[in-house]
Protein backbone atom coordinates (compact mmCIF):
# COMPACT_ATOMS: atom_id res chain seq x y z
CA UNK A 1 0.00 0.00 0.00
CA UNK A 2 0.91 3.49 -0.36
CA UNK A 3 1.11 3.97 3.49
CA UNK A 4 3.85 0.84 3.73
CA UNK A 5 6.09 2.50 0.75
CA UNK A 6 6.13 5.87 2.86
CA UNK A 7 6.69 3.96 5.90
CA UNK A 8 9.67 2.07 4.16
CA UNK A 9 11.04 5.25 2.97
CA UNK A 10 11.51 6.40 6.24
CA UNK A 11 14.71 6.98 7.66
CA UNK A 12 15.61 3.68 10.28
CA UNK A 13 15.63 6.41 13.16
CA UNK A 14 12.53 7.41 12.60
CA UNK A 15 11.12 4.03 11.55
CA UNK A 16 12.19 2.96 15.09
CA UNK A 17 10.55 5.25 17.06
CA UNK A 18 6.94 5.26 15.76
CA UNK A 19 6.88 1.74 16.03
CA UNK A 20 7.72 1.81 19.48
CA UNK A 21 5.90 4.99 20.64
CA UNK A 22 3.03 2.74 19.41
CA UNK A 23 4.07 -0.23 20.98
CA UNK A 24 4.55 1.78 24.51
CA UNK A 25 1.29 3.49 24.02
CA UNK A 26 -0.97 0.17 23.50
CA UNK A 27 1.15 -1.27 26.71
CA UNK A 28 0.14 2.28 28.66
CA UNK A 29 -3.56 1.14 28.05
CA UNK A 30 -3.45 -2.24 29.23
CA UNK A 31 -1.29 -1.19 31.98
CA UNK A 32 -3.88 1.61 32.76
CA UNK A 33 -6.72 -0.72 32.40
CA UNK A 34 -5.39 -3.17 34.40
CA UNK A 35 -4.19 -0.65 37.07
CA UNK A 36 -8.04 0.45 37.31
CA UNK A 37 -9.73 -3.36 37.53
CA UNK A 38 -6.90 -3.97 40.88
CA UNK A 39 -8.28 -0.52 42.05
CA UNK A 40 -11.73 -1.97 42.21
CA UNK A 41 -10.61 -4.64 43.91
CA UNK A 42 -8.74 -3.67 46.72
CA UNK A 43 -9.80 0.30 47.12
CA UNK A 44 -5.77 1.46 46.18
CA UNK A 45 -7.04 4.38 45.13
CA UNK A 46 -9.83 5.15 47.55
CA UNK A 47 -7.04 4.69 50.40
CA UNK A 48 -5.00 6.97 48.39
CA UNK A 49 -8.12 9.69 48.83
CA UNK A 50 -8.58 9.40 44.87
CA UNK A 51 -11.76 8.35 42.99
CA UNK A 52 -11.27 5.75 40.30
CA UNK A 53 -11.56 6.95 37.08
CA UNK A 54 -14.53 6.31 35.09
CA UNK A 55 -14.87 3.82 32.63
CA UNK A 56 -17.63 3.06 29.82
CA UNK A 57 -19.10 0.52 31.95
CA UNK A 58 -19.56 2.54 35.23
CA UNK A 59 -21.37 6.11 32.68
CA UNK A 60 -22.53 4.04 29.69
CA UNK A 61 -20.44 6.33 27.73
CA UNK A 62 -17.41 5.28 25.87
CA UNK A 63 -14.01 6.21 27.48
CA UNK A 64 -11.75 8.72 26.26
CA UNK A 65 -8.94 7.47 24.67
CA UNK A 66 -5.39 7.44 26.67
CA UNK A 67 -2.88 9.91 25.41
CA UNK A 68 -0.24 7.45 23.50
CA UNK A 69 3.01 7.52 25.78
CA UNK A 70 5.42 9.32 24.72
CA UNK A 71 9.13 7.43 25.49
CA UNK A 72 11.52 9.83 27.27
CA UNK A 73 14.61 8.64 30.09
CA UNK A 74 13.64 6.40 32.57
CA UNK A 75 15.54 6.07 35.84
CA UNK A 76 14.91 2.84 37.52
CA UNK A 77 16.03 1.37 40.94
CA UNK A 78 16.23 -2.59 41.28
CA UNK A 79 14.52 -4.19 43.95
CA UNK A 80 15.54 -7.61 45.47
CA UNK A 81 11.97 -8.54 43.53
CA UNK A 82 14.28 -8.66 40.03
CA UNK A 83 17.51 -9.84 41.00
CA UNK A 84 19.21 -12.01 39.33
CA UNK A 85 16.62 -12.15 36.67
CA UNK A 86 17.44 -10.89 33.11
CA UNK A 87 17.35 -7.29 32.32
CA UNK A 88 15.93 -7.91 29.29
CA UNK A 89 13.08 -9.61 30.42
CA UNK A 90 12.68 -7.68 33.70
CA UNK A 91 12.23 -4.05 31.88
CA UNK A 92 8.40 -3.89 31.46
CA UNK A 93 7.13 -5.19 35.05
CA UNK A 94 10.03 -2.59 36.42
CA UNK A 95 8.45 -0.10 33.78
CA UNK A 96 5.15 -0.59 34.99
CA UNK A 97 4.61 -2.09 31.77
CA UNK A 98 5.52 1.45 29.63
CA UNK A 99 8.28 -0.68 28.09
CA UNK A 100 7.33 -3.70 26.38
CA UNK A 101 9.83 -6.34 25.41
CA UNK A 102 10.01 -4.94 21.58
CA UNK A 103 10.24 -2.22 22.45
CA UNK A 104 13.29 -3.39 24.91
CA UNK A 105 14.94 -5.29 21.96
CA UNK A 106 15.06 -2.32 20.13
CA UNK A 107 16.71 -0.33 23.13
CA UNK A 108 19.37 -3.05 23.69
CA UNK A 109 20.64 -2.83 20.09
CA UNK A 110 20.85 1.12 20.17
CA UNK A 111 22.69 1.00 23.44
CA UNK A 112 20.21 2.77 25.06
CA UNK A 113 19.88 0.54 28.05
CA UNK A 114 22.25 1.75 31.15
CA UNK A 115 23.27 -0.22 34.91
CA UNK A 116 24.94 2.40 36.75
CA UNK A 117 26.55 4.30 34.15
CA UNK A 118 27.74 1.75 31.97
CA UNK A 119 25.75 0.40 28.91
CA UNK A 120 25.02 -3.31 28.80
CA UNK A 121 23.31 -5.95 26.81
CA UNK A 122 19.87 -8.16 26.56
CA UNK A 123 22.09 -11.46 28.87
CA UNK A 124 23.06 -8.53 31.81
CA UNK A 125 21.29 -10.11 35.35
CA UNK A 126 19.91 -7.55 37.52
CA UNK A 127 21.19 -6.95 40.83
CA UNK A 128 19.68 -5.29 43.77
CA UNK A 129 20.14 -1.81 43.99
CA UNK A 130 21.13 -1.42 39.94
CA UNK A 131 20.50 2.06 38.81
CA UNK A 132 18.95 1.28 35.41
CA UNK A 133 18.57 4.10 32.72
CA UNK A 134 16.54 3.73 29.22
CA UNK A 135 16.42 5.95 26.78
CA UNK A 136 14.32 5.81 23.59
CA UNK A 137 16.27 5.30 20.25
CA UNK A 138 17.42 8.63 18.88
CA UNK A 139 18.49 10.13 15.70
CA UNK A 140 22.23 10.77 16.55
CA UNK A 141 22.77 13.29 13.43
CA UNK A 142 20.19 15.20 15.15
CA UNK A 143 21.49 18.70 16.10
CA UNK A 144 23.25 18.91 19.31
CA UNK A 145 20.27 20.88 21.64
CA UNK A 146 22.20 24.08 23.44
CA UNK A 147 21.71 23.63 27.29
CA UNK A 148 22.77 25.30 30.16
CA UNK A 149 25.28 22.69 31.78
CA UNK A 150 27.50 23.51 34.10
CA UNK A 151 31.30 23.64 33.11
CA UNK A 152 34.26 23.55 35.38
CA UNK A 153 36.31 25.78 33.06
CA UNK A 154 40.40 25.30 34.07
CA UNK A 155 41.17 27.96 31.40
CA UNK A 156 39.85 30.14 28.55
CA UNK A 157 41.03 32.54 26.11
CA UNK A 158 40.53 33.51 22.64
CA UNK A 159 41.11 30.07 21.17
CA UNK A 160 40.98 27.52 23.79
CA UNK A 161 38.38 26.45 26.89
CA UNK A 162 39.71 23.69 29.04
CA UNK A 163 37.12 21.77 31.64
CA UNK A 164 37.62 19.55 34.31
CA UNK A 165 35.29 17.12 33.12
CA UNK A 166 33.29 15.53 35.98
CA UNK A 167 32.57 11.86 35.87
CA UNK A 168 28.79 11.15 34.93
CA UNK A 169 28.71 13.61 32.05
CA UNK A 170 29.01 12.75 28.31
CA UNK A 171 31.02 14.93 26.22
CA UNK A 172 28.60 14.46 23.05
CA UNK A 173 25.12 13.40 22.70
CA UNK A 174 25.01 9.41 21.50
CA UNK A 175 22.55 6.35 22.04
CA UNK A 176 21.26 6.91 25.17
CA UNK A 177 22.12 10.67 26.47
CA UNK A 178 20.94 13.55 24.59
CA UNK A 179 20.85 15.82 27.43
CA UNK A 180 23.08 17.10 29.50
CA UNK A 181 26.29 16.58 27.67
CA UNK A 182 29.63 18.89 27.32
CA UNK A 183 28.93 19.58 23.78
CA UNK A 184 25.75 21.34 24.99
CA UNK A 185 27.23 23.29 27.48
CA UNK A 186 29.81 24.61 24.71
CA UNK A 187 26.97 25.45 22.41
CA UNK A 188 24.95 27.32 24.93
CA UNK A 189 28.44 29.38 26.32
CA UNK A 190 29.77 29.82 22.78
CA UNK A 191 26.96 30.53 20.49
CA UNK A 192 23.72 30.47 22.34
CA UNK A 193 24.43 33.85 23.74
CA UNK A 194 27.29 35.16 21.03
CA UNK A 195 25.17 34.48 18.26
CA UNK A 196 28.12 32.91 16.08
CA UNK A 197 27.30 30.80 12.90
CA UNK A 198 28.72 27.94 11.01
CA UNK A 199 31.04 29.00 7.98
CA UNK A 200 29.80 27.15 4.71
CA UNK A 201 33.20 28.14 3.17
CA UNK A 202 35.02 25.85 5.10
CA UNK A 203 36.32 23.29 2.76
CA UNK A 204 38.47 20.23 3.08
CA UNK A 205 41.69 21.49 2.33
CA UNK A 206 41.23 24.08 5.32
CA UNK A 207 40.24 20.98 7.56
CA UNK A 208 43.92 19.70 6.77
CA UNK A 209 42.19 16.36 6.76
CA UNK A 210 41.08 16.38 10.47
CA UNK A 211 38.04 15.35 9.58
CA UNK A 212 35.97 18.40 10.82
CA UNK A 213 34.71 19.97 7.88
CA UNK A 214 31.27 18.98 8.30
CA UNK A 215 31.12 20.08 12.05
CA UNK A 216 32.29 23.83 11.27
CA UNK A 217 30.57 23.81 7.70
CA UNK A 218 26.98 24.05 8.46
CA UNK A 219 26.03 24.54 11.60
CA UNK A 220 28.25 25.98 15.24
CA UNK A 221 30.17 23.48 16.31
CA UNK A 222 31.36 21.94 19.57
CA UNK A 223 34.86 22.65 19.13
CA UNK A 224 35.62 19.07 20.91
CA UNK A 225 38.58 17.85 19.70
CA UNK A 226 38.97 14.31 21.77
CA UNK A 227 36.90 13.03 24.19
CA UNK A 228 36.64 11.29 27.60
CA UNK A 229 34.11 8.42 28.88
CA UNK A 230 31.15 9.03 30.65
CA UNK A 231 32.56 8.12 33.70
CA UNK A 232 36.07 9.37 32.98
CA UNK A 233 37.04 12.53 34.96
CA UNK A 234 39.58 15.13 34.45
CA UNK A 235 41.13 17.60 31.90
CA UNK A 236 40.24 18.01 28.33
CA UNK A 237 40.40 21.15 25.99
CA UNK A 238 37.97 22.27 23.53
CA UNK A 239 38.65 24.61 21.02
CA UNK A 240 36.71 28.31 19.92
CA UNK A 241 37.70 28.63 16.70
CA UNK A 242 37.82 26.53 13.68
CA UNK A 243 41.64 27.24 13.11
CA UNK A 244 42.64 26.25 16.67
CA UNK A 245 40.50 23.20 16.31
CA UNK A 246 42.16 21.90 13.29
CA UNK A 247 45.95 22.92 15.30
CA UNK A 248 44.91 21.11 18.36
CA UNK A 249 42.91 17.75 16.19
CA UNK A 250 46.09 17.04 14.30
CA UNK A 251 47.85 17.43 17.21
CA UNK A 252 45.69 14.43 18.66
CA UNK A 253 45.62 12.59 15.53
CA UNK A 254 49.68 12.55 15.39
CA UNK A 255 50.03 11.74 19.21
CA UNK A 256 52.02 14.42 19.56
CA UNK A 257 50.09 15.84 22.87
CA UNK A 258 50.57 13.78 25.98
CA UNK A 259 47.98 12.79 28.36
CA UNK A 260 48.36 11.03 31.51
CA UNK A 261 45.63 9.31 33.82
CA UNK A 262 45.31 8.25 37.13
CA UNK A 263 44.01 4.83 37.70
CA UNK A 264 42.70 2.80 41.21
CA UNK A 265 42.99 -0.57 40.67
CA UNK A 266 42.23 -4.31 41.72
CA UNK A 267 45.70 -6.18 42.30
CA UNK A 268 48.99 -4.97 42.01
CA UNK A 269 51.59 -4.88 39.53
CA UNK A 270 54.58 -7.11 39.84
CA UNK A 271 56.61 -4.33 38.53
CA UNK A 272 56.85 -0.76 38.95
CA UNK A 273 56.95 0.01 35.43
CA UNK A 274 55.14 -1.84 32.56
CA UNK A 275 53.75 -1.50 29.49
CA UNK A 276 51.15 -3.11 27.41
CA UNK A 277 50.35 -3.06 24.03
CA UNK A 278 47.36 -4.11 21.22
CA UNK A 279 45.54 -3.95 18.30
CA UNK A 280 41.87 -1.91 19.48
CA UNK A 281 38.40 -2.86 17.52
CA UNK A 282 34.87 -3.64 18.32
CA UNK A 283 33.33 -6.79 18.18
CA UNK A 284 29.90 -7.34 16.98
CA UNK A 285 27.05 -8.00 19.28
CA UNK A 286 29.34 -6.66 22.22
CA UNK A 287 27.22 -3.38 22.69
CA UNK A 288 30.15 -0.47 23.19
CA UNK A 289 32.51 -3.00 24.54
CA UNK A 290 36.24 -3.12 22.99
CA UNK A 291 38.59 -6.02 22.44
CA UNK A 292 42.51 -7.33 22.07
CA UNK A 293 43.87 -8.27 19.04
CA UNK A 294 47.90 -8.63 18.62
CA UNK A 295 49.28 -6.10 17.82
CA UNK A 296 50.56 -5.44 14.22
CA UNK A 297 47.22 -7.96 13.12
CA UNK A 298 44.80 -6.30 10.47
CA UNK A 299 41.84 -6.45 12.86
CA UNK A 300 41.52 -3.16 14.89
CA UNK A 301 44.25 0.09 15.38
CA UNK A 302 46.82 -0.39 17.53
CA UNK A 303 47.33 1.12 21.04
CA UNK A 304 50.17 1.10 23.31
CA UNK A 305 50.15 2.74 27.48
CA UNK A 306 53.16 2.61 29.60
CA UNK A 307 52.49 2.73 33.48
CA UNK A 308 53.99 3.81 37.05
CA UNK A 309 52.88 2.16 40.40
CA UNK A 310 52.65 5.41 42.43
CA UNK A 311 51.11 3.50 46.01
CA UNK A 312 50.18 0.16 46.99
CA UNK A 313 47.15 -0.22 49.91
CA UNK A 314 48.07 -1.63 52.93
CA UNK A 315 46.15 -4.31 52.45
CA UNK A 316 47.53 -5.49 49.06
CA UNK A 317 44.57 -5.37 47.40
CA UNK A 318 44.46 -2.12 45.28
CA UNK A 319 47.05 -0.02 43.78
CA UNK A 320 46.97 3.39 42.28
CA UNK A 321 49.26 3.38 38.67
CA UNK A 322 49.67 5.99 36.66
CA UNK A 323 49.24 5.97 32.97
CA UNK A 324 50.73 7.75 30.11
CA UNK A 325 49.01 7.15 26.87
CA UNK A 326 50.87 7.13 23.39
CA UNK A 327 47.71 6.12 21.64
CA UNK A 328 43.89 7.21 22.11
CA UNK A 329 41.81 4.52 21.33
CA UNK A 330 38.29 3.55 22.58
CA UNK A 331 38.47 2.49 26.46
CA UNK A 332 42.25 1.76 25.97
CA UNK A 333 43.57 2.16 29.38
CA UNK A 334 40.57 0.14 30.93
CA UNK A 335 41.13 -2.69 28.40
CA UNK A 336 45.16 -2.58 28.73
CA UNK A 337 44.77 -2.43 32.60
CA UNK A 338 41.99 -5.52 32.76
CA UNK A 339 44.06 -7.55 29.89
CA UNK A 340 46.70 -6.94 32.85
CA UNK A 341 44.79 -8.16 35.45
CA UNK A 342 44.71 -4.72 36.97
CA UNK A 343 40.95 -3.81 36.32
CA UNK A 344 39.58 -0.40 37.33
CA UNK A 345 37.88 -0.59 40.61
CA UNK A 346 34.70 0.27 39.85
CA UNK A 347 34.53 -1.13 35.65
CA UNK A 348 31.08 -2.62 35.32
CA UNK A 349 32.47 -3.72 31.69
CA UNK A 350 35.77 -4.58 32.13
CA UNK A 351 36.40 -5.22 35.62
CA UNK A 352 34.87 -8.86 36.37
CA UNK A 353 34.91 -8.77 39.81
CA UNK A 354 32.31 -6.43 41.10
CA UNK A 355 29.75 -10.18 40.92
CA UNK A 356 32.89 -11.65 42.92
CA UNK A 357 32.39 -9.14 45.88
CA UNK A 358 29.26 -8.95 45.82
CA UNK A 359 28.97 -12.50 46.11
CA UNK A 360 31.89 -12.40 48.67
CA UNK A 361 30.36 -9.76 50.60
CA UNK A 362 26.69 -11.81 50.98
CA UNK A 363 28.42 -14.76 52.48
CA UNK A 364 30.95 -12.62 55.00
CA UNK A 365 27.99 -10.21 56.12
CA UNK A 366 24.45 -12.31 55.77
CA UNK A 367 23.22 -9.51 54.68
CA UNK A 368 21.98 -8.29 50.67
CA UNK A 369 22.09 -4.45 51.69
CA UNK A 370 24.21 -2.48 49.47
CA UNK A 371 25.37 -0.37 52.53
CA UNK A 372 28.72 -0.80 54.24
CA UNK A 373 29.06 -3.61 56.82
CA UNK A 374 30.72 -2.58 60.05
CA UNK A 375 30.38 -5.91 61.96
CA UNK A 376 33.25 -7.36 64.42
CA UNK A 377 35.94 -9.51 62.59
CA UNK A 378 34.16 -8.80 59.71
CA UNK A 379 35.47 -6.83 56.24
CA UNK A 380 33.87 -3.53 55.51
CA UNK A 381 32.70 -2.69 52.08
CA UNK A 382 32.68 0.79 50.38
CA UNK A 383 30.77 1.10 47.09
CA UNK A 384 31.83 3.02 44.41
CA UNK A 385 29.56 5.25 41.94
CA UNK A 386 32.18 4.95 38.63
CA UNK A 387 35.34 3.72 37.59
CA UNK A 388 38.05 4.85 39.17
CA UNK A 389 40.03 6.83 36.54
CA UNK A 390 40.75 10.17 36.09
CA UNK A 391 42.51 12.29 33.26
CA UNK A 392 44.85 14.17 35.63
CA UNK A 393 47.70 16.39 32.71
CA UNK A 394 47.05 16.88 28.88
CA UNK A 395 50.06 18.88 27.57
CA UNK A 396 49.76 20.63 24.11
CA UNK A 397 51.16 23.06 21.87
CA UNK A 398 48.91 26.27 22.17
CA UNK A 399 47.02 27.09 19.18
CA UNK A 400 47.60 30.98 19.28
CA UNK A 401 50.49 30.94 21.20
CA UNK A 402 52.52 28.20 19.65
CA UNK A 403 54.00 27.70 23.20
CA UNK A 404 53.93 24.23 24.80
CA UNK A 405 50.68 24.17 27.64
CA UNK A 406 50.48 21.84 30.51
CA UNK A 407 46.94 21.49 32.53
CA UNK A 408 45.80 19.42 35.29
CA UNK A 409 43.02 18.28 36.97
CA UNK A 410 42.94 17.63 40.69
CA UNK A 411 41.14 14.47 41.66
CA UNK A 412 37.69 14.91 42.27
CA UNK A 413 36.65 14.07 46.27
CA UNK A 414 34.60 10.95 45.16
CA UNK A 415 37.68 9.26 43.80
CA UNK A 416 39.79 10.23 46.66
CA UNK A 417 37.28 8.74 49.27
CA UNK A 418 37.41 5.48 47.34
CA UNK A 419 41.02 6.04 47.49
CA UNK A 420 41.31 6.72 51.34
CA UNK A 421 38.83 3.54 51.71
CA UNK A 422 41.38 0.95 50.15
CA UNK A 423 44.42 2.65 52.12
CA UNK A 424 41.79 1.62 55.37
CA UNK A 425 41.88 -1.73 53.52
CA UNK A 426 37.97 -1.89 52.95
CA UNK A 427 36.51 -3.50 50.10
CA UNK A 428 35.77 -1.25 47.27
CA UNK A 429 33.05 -2.55 44.71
Amino acid sequence: SDDDRTIMNEAPAERRRKRAESAAAKDAARHETGKRQRSLTNGADSAAGEESAPTAVDTGEEAAAEPPFKMQRLMLTAGADHAGELLFRAIPALTGAKVDSCCAAEMFTDDCVRVNGEVVDKKYKVREGDNISLDPPIDIHAPVPAEDVKLNIIFEDEYILVLNKPAGTPMHPSKGFRHGTVAGGLLFRLYHKTGLVGDPNITEEAAGGTGLVNSYASAPSTGIVHRLDINTSGVCVTAKQFDAAVYLRKQFLGHTTKKVYLALCHGVPEQDHFSYQCNIYKPKGKGSAMACAPLGSEQGLPSDTDFELVERSPCGRYSLVRCFLHTGRTHQIRLHLSKLGLPLVGDRMYGNVHGKYIVERQQETGSKSRKRHSGKGKPEFFEVKRHMLHACRLQFVHPGKHELETFEASLPSEFEAALDAARKGLRLF
